[in-house]
Protein backbone atom coordinates (compact mmCIF):
# COMPACT_ATOMS: atom_id res chain seq x y z
CA UNK A 1 0.00 0.00 0.00
CA UNK A 2 1.74 3.62 -1.02
CA UNK A 3 1.98 5.85 1.86
CA UNK A 4 -0.20 9.18 1.52
CA UNK A 5 1.61 12.03 0.35
CA UNK A 6 0.76 16.23 1.25
CA UNK A 7 -0.44 17.85 -1.75
CA UNK A 8 1.71 21.17 -2.48
CA UNK A 9 -0.86 23.17 -0.49
CA UNK A 10 -0.99 20.91 2.30
CA UNK A 11 3.05 21.07 2.70
CA UNK A 12 2.99 24.98 1.98
CA UNK A 13 0.52 25.30 4.97
CA UNK A 14 2.93 22.71 7.47
CA UNK A 15 5.90 24.62 6.74
CA UNK A 16 4.15 27.80 7.42
CA UNK A 17 2.58 26.31 10.93
CA UNK A 18 6.29 25.07 11.86
CA UNK A 19 7.67 28.67 11.00
CA UNK A 20 5.30 29.67 13.22
CA UNK A 21 6.31 27.70 16.08
CA UNK A 22 9.25 28.19 16.14
CA UNK A 23 8.97 31.84 16.22
CA UNK A 24 6.87 31.13 19.11
CA UNK A 25 9.24 29.18 21.05
CA UNK A 26 11.73 31.41 20.21
CA UNK A 27 10.82 34.41 21.11
CA UNK A 28 9.51 32.61 24.74
CA UNK A 29 12.80 31.76 25.07
CA UNK A 30 14.38 35.50 24.38
CA UNK A 31 11.64 37.46 26.49
CA UNK A 32 12.90 36.19 29.77
CA UNK A 33 14.74 38.23 31.48
CA UNK A 34 17.19 37.42 33.61
CA UNK A 35 19.85 38.40 36.31
CA UNK A 36 23.27 37.36 37.23
CA UNK A 37 23.99 36.69 40.48
CA UNK A 38 26.84 38.76 41.83
CA UNK A 39 29.58 37.93 45.08
CA UNK A 40 27.55 39.30 48.15
CA UNK A 41 24.22 38.94 47.01
CA UNK A 42 21.40 37.58 48.37
CA UNK A 43 17.74 36.10 47.18
CA UNK A 44 16.08 38.79 48.80
CA UNK A 45 18.54 41.75 47.76
CA UNK A 46 18.04 40.65 44.07
CA UNK A 47 14.01 39.92 44.72
CA UNK A 48 13.45 43.52 46.17
CA UNK A 49 15.85 45.42 43.18
CA UNK A 50 13.62 43.66 40.80
CA UNK A 51 10.36 44.29 42.60
CA UNK A 52 9.39 40.62 43.23
CA UNK A 53 10.19 38.65 46.57
CA UNK A 54 12.95 36.12 47.45
CA UNK A 55 9.72 33.23 46.97
CA UNK A 56 8.36 33.77 43.63
CA UNK A 57 12.23 34.06 42.23
CA UNK A 58 13.02 30.80 44.31
CA UNK A 59 10.04 28.73 42.25
CA UNK A 60 10.59 30.96 39.19
CA UNK A 61 14.37 28.67 39.03
CA UNK A 62 13.87 26.00 41.42
CA UNK A 63 15.90 26.93 44.78
CA UNK A 64 14.99 24.86 46.98
CA UNK A 65 16.97 27.00 49.62
CA UNK A 66 16.78 30.57 49.21
CA UNK A 67 19.50 31.10 51.59
CA UNK A 68 22.16 29.81 49.36
CA UNK A 69 22.98 31.26 45.68
CA UNK A 70 26.12 31.10 44.14
CA UNK A 71 27.64 34.13 42.51
CA UNK A 72 27.40 33.69 39.22
CA UNK A 73 24.43 31.73 38.78
CA UNK A 74 21.96 32.87 35.90
CA UNK A 75 18.35 33.75 37.50
CA UNK A 76 14.82 34.16 35.54
CA UNK A 77 12.95 37.42 36.87
CA UNK A 78 9.23 35.84 37.60
CA UNK A 79 6.66 37.32 34.95
CA UNK A 80 8.98 38.97 32.91
CA UNK A 81 8.06 39.40 29.78
CA UNK A 82 10.40 42.14 27.75
CA UNK A 83 14.51 42.66 28.32
CA UNK A 84 15.16 46.33 30.16
CA UNK A 85 16.82 48.78 28.21
CA UNK A 86 18.05 51.75 29.91
CA UNK A 87 20.23 54.60 28.99
CA UNK A 88 21.73 57.94 30.91
CA UNK A 89 20.23 56.77 33.78
CA UNK A 90 21.90 60.07 35.49
CA UNK A 91 20.71 63.23 37.13
CA UNK A 92 20.56 64.54 33.96
CA UNK A 93 17.82 62.08 32.28
CA UNK A 94 17.55 59.36 29.65
CA UNK A 95 15.47 56.90 28.64
CA UNK A 96 14.01 53.73 29.73
CA UNK A 97 11.79 51.12 27.88
CA UNK A 98 8.74 50.03 29.50
CA UNK A 99 8.75 46.03 30.28
CA UNK A 100 6.09 43.71 31.79
CA UNK A 101 5.04 44.26 35.57
CA UNK A 102 6.68 47.82 35.24
CA UNK A 103 4.61 50.80 36.64
CA UNK A 104 5.02 54.47 36.55
CA UNK A 105 5.99 54.64 39.88
CA UNK A 106 8.77 52.11 40.16
CA UNK A 107 10.38 52.90 36.90
CA UNK A 108 10.80 56.59 38.72
CA UNK A 109 11.92 55.26 41.92
CA UNK A 110 14.40 53.47 39.98
CA UNK A 111 15.71 57.05 38.13
CA UNK A 112 15.40 59.25 40.80
CA UNK A 113 12.21 61.13 39.79
CA UNK A 114 8.55 61.86 40.05
CA UNK A 115 5.70 59.99 38.62
CA UNK A 116 4.26 63.67 37.71
CA UNK A 117 7.81 64.18 36.11
CA UNK A 118 7.91 61.45 34.36
CA UNK A 119 4.55 61.90 33.08
CA UNK A 120 4.57 65.11 31.81
CA UNK A 121 7.54 64.32 30.13
CA UNK A 122 5.93 61.53 28.30
CA UNK A 123 2.24 62.89 28.06
CA UNK A 124 1.10 60.53 29.97
CA UNK A 125 -2.26 60.89 30.99
CA UNK A 126 -3.59 57.74 33.18
CA UNK A 127 -0.65 57.06 34.97
CA UNK A 128 -1.65 53.34 35.85
CA UNK A 129 -1.75 52.34 31.99
CA UNK A 130 1.47 51.67 30.39
CA UNK A 131 2.19 50.00 27.64
CA UNK A 132 5.28 46.98 27.59
CA UNK A 133 7.79 48.50 24.81
CA UNK A 134 6.74 51.46 25.19
CA UNK A 135 10.37 54.00 25.43
CA UNK A 136 10.04 56.63 27.76
CA UNK A 137 12.11 59.99 27.91
CA UNK A 138 13.16 60.04 32.12
CA UNK A 139 13.67 63.77 32.87
CA UNK A 140 16.78 64.83 35.27
CA UNK A 141 16.71 64.97 38.55
CA UNK A 142 16.39 68.32 40.46
CA UNK A 143 12.49 68.00 41.36
CA UNK A 144 10.33 67.01 44.16
CA UNK A 145 11.99 63.88 45.45
CA UNK A 146 10.16 60.78 45.15
CA UNK A 147 8.57 59.59 48.31
CA UNK A 148 8.63 63.51 49.61
CA UNK A 149 4.80 63.34 48.52
CA UNK A 150 3.55 59.46 48.56
CA UNK A 151 2.15 58.49 45.62
CA UNK A 152 -1.88 57.72 45.95
CA UNK A 153 -2.08 54.47 44.99
CA UNK A 154 -4.77 52.37 46.71
CA UNK A 155 -5.12 54.95 49.34
CA UNK A 156 -4.57 58.39 50.64
CA UNK A 157 -2.04 60.57 51.13
CA UNK A 158 0.24 58.67 53.70
CA UNK A 159 -1.59 55.18 53.52
CA UNK A 160 -2.09 52.42 51.35
CA UNK A 161 -4.52 49.06 51.03
CA UNK A 162 -2.34 46.20 50.20
CA UNK A 163 -4.13 44.21 47.05
CA UNK A 164 -4.16 40.84 45.91
CA UNK A 165 -0.68 40.14 44.02
CA UNK A 166 1.27 43.31 46.07
CA UNK A 167 4.85 42.76 47.15
CA UNK A 168 6.40 45.26 49.74
CA UNK A 169 9.15 45.76 47.14
CA UNK A 170 6.41 46.70 44.76
CA UNK A 171 4.57 49.06 47.04
CA UNK A 172 7.66 50.77 48.00
CA UNK A 173 9.19 51.02 44.97
CA UNK A 174 5.33 52.83 43.72
CA UNK A 175 5.97 55.41 46.37
CA UNK A 176 9.43 56.19 46.14
CA UNK A 177 10.67 54.69 48.85
CA UNK A 178 12.53 51.53 50.40
CA UNK A 179 11.63 47.91 51.63
CA UNK A 180 13.22 48.48 54.93
CA UNK A 181 11.79 51.94 55.92
CA UNK A 182 8.33 50.51 54.45
CA UNK A 183 8.56 47.49 56.88
CA UNK A 184 10.23 49.52 59.82
CA UNK A 185 7.22 52.09 59.64
CA UNK A 186 4.50 49.26 59.65
CA UNK A 187 6.32 46.83 61.97
CA UNK A 188 6.77 43.72 59.51
CA UNK A 189 9.20 41.65 60.34
CA UNK A 190 9.14 39.20 57.37
CA UNK A 191 8.90 41.62 54.08
CA UNK A 192 7.95 38.44 51.95
CA UNK A 193 4.62 37.81 54.07
CA UNK A 194 1.83 40.58 53.11
CA UNK A 195 -2.19 40.50 53.95
CA UNK A 196 -4.78 41.83 51.87
CA UNK A 197 -6.72 44.59 53.08
CA UNK A 198 -3.75 45.49 55.22
CA UNK A 199 -3.31 49.23 55.34
CA UNK A 200 0.21 50.10 55.64
CA UNK A 201 1.69 53.79 56.44
CA UNK A 202 4.01 55.04 53.77
CA UNK A 203 7.18 57.16 54.79
CA UNK A 204 6.58 60.64 54.28
CA UNK A 205 2.92 60.61 55.34
CA UNK A 206 1.40 60.39 58.51
CA UNK A 207 2.59 57.16 60.73
CA UNK A 208 0.25 54.35 61.91
CA UNK A 209 -1.03 54.07 65.65
CA UNK A 210 2.01 52.69 67.29
CA UNK A 211 4.18 52.87 64.31
CA UNK A 212 8.00 54.09 65.09
CA UNK A 213 9.32 57.01 63.21
CA UNK A 214 12.35 59.37 63.79
CA UNK A 215 11.56 63.15 63.68
CA UNK A 216 12.93 64.56 60.51
CA UNK A 217 14.22 67.71 62.39
CA UNK A 218 16.24 65.97 65.16
CA UNK A 219 18.01 63.43 62.08
CA UNK A 220 18.55 66.76 59.86
CA UNK A 221 19.90 68.18 62.91
CA UNK A 222 22.85 65.27 63.37
CA UNK A 223 23.47 65.07 59.81
CA UNK A 224 24.57 68.51 58.92
CA UNK A 225 26.51 68.33 63.41
CA UNK A 226 28.50 65.37 61.95
CA UNK A 227 29.01 66.06 58.33
CA UNK A 228 30.51 69.86 59.91
CA UNK A 229 32.59 67.91 62.11
CA UNK A 230 33.87 64.97 59.50
CA UNK A 231 34.12 67.69 56.71
CA UNK A 232 31.24 66.17 54.13
CA UNK A 233 28.79 68.18 52.80
CA UNK A 234 25.77 68.34 54.30
CA UNK A 235 23.37 68.34 51.31
CA UNK A 236 25.30 64.59 50.30
CA UNK A 237 25.07 63.68 53.75
CA UNK A 238 21.14 64.47 54.04
CA UNK A 239 20.99 62.76 50.02
CA UNK A 240 22.77 59.49 50.94
CA UNK A 241 20.47 58.94 54.29
CA UNK A 242 17.44 59.87 52.42
CA UNK A 243 18.24 57.25 50.01
CA UNK A 244 19.14 54.49 52.39
CA UNK A 245 16.05 54.99 54.62
CA UNK A 246 14.29 57.56 54.06
CA UNK A 247 15.76 59.35 57.74
CA UNK A 248 13.63 56.14 59.75
CA UNK A 249 16.22 54.85 62.16
CA UNK A 250 13.79 51.97 62.84
CA UNK A 251 14.81 50.80 59.30
CA UNK A 252 16.61 47.80 58.52
CA UNK A 253 17.60 45.42 55.08
CA UNK A 254 17.15 41.70 54.25
CA UNK A 255 21.10 42.10 54.48
CA UNK A 256 20.95 43.22 57.82
CA UNK A 257 21.59 46.91 57.30
CA UNK A 258 21.02 49.62 60.02
CA UNK A 259 19.22 52.53 60.84
CA UNK A 260 19.09 56.06 59.06
CA UNK A 261 22.48 55.37 57.11
CA UNK A 262 22.15 51.38 56.94
CA UNK A 263 24.73 50.63 58.51
CA UNK A 264 26.22 46.96 58.48
CA UNK A 265 27.14 45.75 62.19
CA UNK A 266 30.52 44.55 60.40
CA UNK A 267 31.28 48.05 59.10
CA UNK A 268 30.37 49.81 62.22
CA UNK A 269 32.69 46.91 64.54
CA UNK A 270 35.60 47.73 62.00
CA UNK A 271 35.00 51.31 61.49
CA UNK A 272 34.40 52.72 65.02
CA UNK A 273 37.76 51.65 66.65
CA UNK A 274 39.86 52.36 63.71
CA UNK A 275 38.77 55.24 62.24
CA UNK A 276 36.75 57.17 65.04
CA UNK A 277 39.09 55.66 67.85
CA UNK A 278 35.78 54.62 69.46
CA UNK A 279 32.97 51.47 69.53
CA UNK A 280 29.80 52.46 67.34
CA UNK A 281 26.35 51.03 68.23
CA UNK A 282 24.55 51.75 64.95
CA UNK A 283 21.40 50.87 66.72
CA UNK A 284 21.47 54.45 68.38
CA UNK A 285 20.64 56.74 66.50
CA UNK A 286 23.66 59.43 67.10
CA UNK A 287 26.19 56.52 66.54
CA UNK A 288 24.37 55.50 63.59
CA UNK A 289 24.39 59.12 61.37
CA UNK A 290 27.85 59.70 62.89
CA UNK A 291 29.40 56.56 62.02
CA UNK A 292 27.23 56.44 58.29
CA UNK A 293 28.72 60.12 57.73
CA UNK A 294 32.28 59.44 58.83
CA UNK A 295 32.20 56.94 56.57
CA UNK A 296 31.20 58.51 53.84
CA UNK A 297 33.97 60.92 54.62
CA UNK A 298 36.64 58.35 54.50
CA UNK A 299 35.31 57.17 51.30
CA UNK A 300 36.02 60.89 49.92
CA UNK A 301 39.14 60.75 51.37
CA UNK A 302 39.95 57.17 49.23
CA UNK A 303 38.53 58.04 46.40
CA UNK A 304 38.75 62.02 45.79
CA UNK A 305 35.52 61.78 43.59
CA UNK A 306 32.38 62.45 44.39
CA UNK A 307 29.91 59.69 42.15
CA UNK A 308 32.64 57.09 43.09
CA UNK A 309 32.36 58.38 46.53
CA UNK A 310 28.52 57.64 46.47
CA UNK A 311 28.73 54.58 44.46
CA UNK A 312 31.44 52.80 46.92
CA UNK A 313 29.08 53.40 49.91
CA UNK A 314 26.53 51.23 48.26
CA UNK A 315 28.66 48.47 46.49
CA UNK A 316 32.26 48.99 48.24
CA UNK A 317 35.03 50.67 47.51
CA UNK A 318 37.20 47.50 46.49
CA UNK A 319 34.53 46.35 44.34
CA UNK A 320 33.78 50.07 42.28
CA UNK A 321 37.83 49.93 41.92
CA UNK A 322 37.88 46.40 40.46
CA UNK A 323 34.95 46.37 38.82
CA UNK A 324 33.46 49.32 38.31
CA UNK A 325 29.87 50.35 38.82
CA UNK A 326 27.39 47.41 38.53
CA UNK A 327 23.83 49.11 36.92
CA UNK A 328 22.12 49.06 40.16
CA UNK A 329 24.97 51.21 41.73
CA UNK A 330 24.14 53.51 38.59
CA UNK A 331 20.87 54.20 39.33
CA UNK A 332 21.97 54.74 43.34
CA UNK A 333 24.39 57.36 42.25
CA UNK A 334 21.62 59.00 39.97
CA UNK A 335 19.18 58.53 42.51
CA UNK A 336 21.35 60.14 45.34
CA UNK A 337 22.29 63.11 42.78
CA UNK A 338 18.71 63.29 42.29
CA UNK A 339 17.90 64.27 46.23
CA UNK A 340 21.04 66.06 47.03
CA UNK A 341 19.55 69.71 47.46
CA UNK A 342 16.13 68.66 47.51
CA UNK A 343 16.23 67.16 51.21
Amino acid sequence: MSALRPTPLQGLLLLAAGIVLLLIVGLGTASAATVTVRSGDTLGAIAARNGTTATALAAANGIADPDVVRAGTRLRLPGSGTSVAVTGTSSGGGSYTVRSGDTLGAIAARHGTSVGALARANGISDPNVLAVGRRLTVPGGGGVPAGMVPVGSGGSAGGYTVRSGDTLAGIAARHGTTVAALAALNGISDPNVLAVGRRLSVPGGAPASGASSTSPTQVRALLDLYSGRHGVDPSLARAIAWQESRWIQSARSHAGAIGVMQLMPATARWFGPAVLGRRLDPTRLEDNIEGGVAYLAWLQRQSGDTRVTIGAYYQGLAAMRARGPYDDTRDYIASVLSFRGSV
